[in-house]
This record gives structure tokens, C-alpha cells and sequence, in this order.
């Protein structure tokens, strides 16, 4: 659904979901998008004709490896048609229905692209339950999938169920159990446990993931460098979110909110975030990460 897919107002969503929902949000000039898991996971891929506020953004998400991902669909300037094909390796693989070439989700470019270097446009997206997404932006919007209705087509509504429940199951599996539902994978990493959630970033070739737990034992607040860049990782309670920050102040950040404000000016999400995924998605297709690096003043990293 690339370009048609079906967005409601906040109120609306919150009569069809639960207040704790997970969502997987996305943000451009004032135009804010929530989907949920639930919703999602079958599409695969979703969008409207007139973008995001503007930009050609669409979010992508794989269920087998709890990954939403936004990106602009084009690539030197010529647009990808994006469908969902099949999985490799517990990760989604579309296809560009322009070219006929496979794009994996997480390399975020199609496959012949991959030497040249040549990658979709990634656009920060976040994690935080519909409670708190109706909380940050009331005006928003938020996915709904419309499925066949029996009275106008009953095949395809039958079979829609069907494709439903077969999805459900396998998905169930592969939230419930250690092992990944297709033992397929190249590299494990036995750091953490398989189905742990992370939330992964690079900055030019260095890679990190933090885990829930090892912020919160840093006060919900890190500074830190990645690929010479000064870098924020903040959790915030009162939007139940996790953010990734490029930190521009020249100094440490002691204060920062959901949004991005700091007593120095709002500073502006990390758009490589891989919110919440499986560890072990995480570490297969990108092994050299490091995990939970310990944070570092940026003004005495300058220094030193």
C-alpha cells in the first residue's frame, strides 16, 4: 500500500486500539503518522500519493524481525514501486516492481545497488504506544488497515482471514519463543538473548545498540560518540519513548525532552534508528556492532 494506504484521526484509532498499543511513528512538518504492529504487519509497506508533509516517505515494516523502517523510495532521483516479496534471513525482502530487483529491508537499497553504495533516503522514525503518540500529536494520523468486507467480495474475504490467521500464527511463534521461527541466520550473537530488543544506529561505518535496561541504569540519559559524531540516547517517561539524538551544542546534554529540546535549542533525530528490533536481527546483518557503549562527555572527547 505504497499509495493508498488508509490513515485516522487519533480519536477514531483510539476506539479501534488499545491506549498501549505499540506504534512505530513517523514526523515532517507537522504531519505525524502512527502505525501499529498489529495493523502493519501484512501490508508491509505503506504511503500515500502526497508523501509526509511533503517528502516522499514511506514506512516499511517486517514482523519477523519487529523492525519499522521509513525511508524515501527513490534512488538517484527515480522512484521505487515497493512490494513485499518474501523473508531472508527473519528479515523482510521487497521487491522494485520498476526493475524486478529484490531490495532486503534493512540494507535499505536493491540488491544490484549494494557495491555502488547507492541506498534509500532512511527518515528517523520511534517507537511509543498510541496513548502517548495521541499525547505528542493530537492531530495525528494512524494507520488503519481496510480489509475485504463479506457482503461486498466473501472470497476475498475469506481469504484475507485465512492469510490472517497464517500470519498470526507464525508471528505469534516468533514473539514467544528464543529460537527464530527460520533458523536461517549467518552470525549470532550470544551477548544477549535472541528475541532481546535493541535499538540500533550507525553513524558513517560505526554501528551501536543499546538495550532498555543498560539506559535505564545510566539515568535514561547518555552522551556519547559514533562516528565523530556527538551523539544523545534519552528515554522519556512521560512519552514512554526511547530517542536517538545528533547532538549540536558542542557539550554535553543534561536535559532533553521527547521531542528534542534542550536548554541549548531542539536537536534533531538520528535518522539511521532501528527502533526496537530483535537482537538478533540486529547482529546478523550487522555483526561488527557494539553494543551498549559507554557515553562520554563530547567536550572532553574534543579536548582529548
Amino acid at each position: 500500500q505504497q499509495q493508498r494506504a488508509n490513515f485516522v484521526p487519533v480519536s477514531e484509532a483510539r476506539k479501534r486500539l488499545r491506549g498501549d498499543t505499540c506504534m512505530v511513528v513517523i514526523e515532517n512538518n507537522g504531519v505525524a503518522r502512527a502505525h501499529a504492529e498489529s495493523e502493519i504487519f501484512r501490508p508491509h509497506v505503506v504511503g500515500t500519493p502526497d508523501g509526509l508533509g511533503g517528502e516522499n516517505v514511506v514506512m516499511t515494516y517486517c514482523a519477523m524481525s519487529n523492525l519499522g523502517m521509513a525511508m524515501k523510495p527513490e534512488v538517484d532521483g527515480r522512484p521505487l514501486d515497493l512490494a513485499p516479496a518474501i523473508q531472508l534471513e527473519n528479515n523482510l525482502i521487497m521487491w522494485d516492481r520498476h526493475t524486478g530487483e529484490p531490495v532486503q529491508q534493512i540494507h535499505n537499497c536493491r540488491e544490484g545497488d549494494r557495491e555502488a553504495g547507492k541506498t534509500m533516503e532512511e527518515w528517523p522514525s520511534w517507537r511509543m504506544p498510541l496513548w502517548a503518540f495521541a499525547k505528542a500529536y493530537p492531530q495525528g494520523e494512524v494507520f488503519v488497515n481496510v480489509r475485504p468486507r463479506w457482503n461486498q467480495n466473501p472470497f476475498a474475504s475469506a481469504y484475507d482471514l485465512l492469510i490472517e490467521m497464517l500470519f498470526t500464527t507464525g508471528i505469534s511463534y516468533q514473539h514467544r519463543f528464543e529460537k527464530p521461527i527460520c533458523d536461517t541466520m549467518k552470525h549470532y550473537d550470544e551477548r544477549l538473548p535472541h528475541k532481546e530488543y535493541v535499538w540500533g544506529f550507525n553513524v558513517g561505518d560505526e554501528y551501536v545498540a543499546y538495550t532498555r535496561e543498560y539506559l535505564k541504569e545510566q539515568d535514561n540519559l547518555i552522551n556519547v560518540q559514533v562516528g565523530g559524531r556527538d551523539i544523545v540516547v534519552a528515554y522519556d517517561a512521560d512519552y514512554d519513548s526511547i530517542g536517538v539524538y545528533y547532538n549540536e551544542t558542542g557539550a554535553a546534554v543534561e536535559e532533553i525532552n521527547f521531542f528534542g529540546d534542550t536548554p541549548k535549542g531542539r536537536l534533531p533525530r538520528v535518522e539511521t534508528l532501528k527502533a526496537g528490533l530483535y537482537w538478533f536481527i540486529w547482529c546478523n546483518f550487522v555483526p561488527q556492532t557494539e553494543l551498549n557503549r559507554a557515553g562520554i562527555c563530547p567536550s572532553v572527547a574534543k579536548a582529548a
